[in-house]
């Protein structure tokens, strides 16, 4: 019962996050400067929500520890435990190679259980 009011939060709270990462769009570049095109961007790097700026190997995914990090950010009436978000690292880990991608992420935010 708990993990499921702990899913469901992590949900609400997470669409304003979402919200304040998008990039405006970029100014034109200074005169006699080209523009470079911008980086692609897929799946892996990209997720919103403060997921870039908590993976600081930049490895495309959050190991536990970032994963942590990244949740502990998000609004809560009490802290999690750190059982808590062991239990919804391993359930995001769908592949289960010990990284959450922003994949993982979109899925369990998208189907919390």
């Amino acid at each position: 019962m708990h993990r499921n009011i702990f899913f469901a939060t992590i949900l609400i709270l997470a669409a304003p996050v979402a919200a304040a990462d998008i990039q405006q769009p970029p100014t034109d570049p200074p005169a006699g400067q080209t523009e470079t095109p911008p980086a692609e961007t897929s799946p892996a790097t990209e997720g919103g929500d403060g997921f870039a700026a908590h993976d600081t190997d930049q490895n495309g995914s959050l190991n536990q520890t970032e994963f942590s990090a990244w949740a502990r950010t998000q609004a809560w009436d009490s802290p999690p435990s750190d059982q808590d978000l062991s239990a919804v690292f391993t359930q995001a880990d769908a592949d289960g190679n010990g990284e959450v991608s922003a994949s993982e992420l979109a899925a369990l935010k998208s189907n919390p259980q």
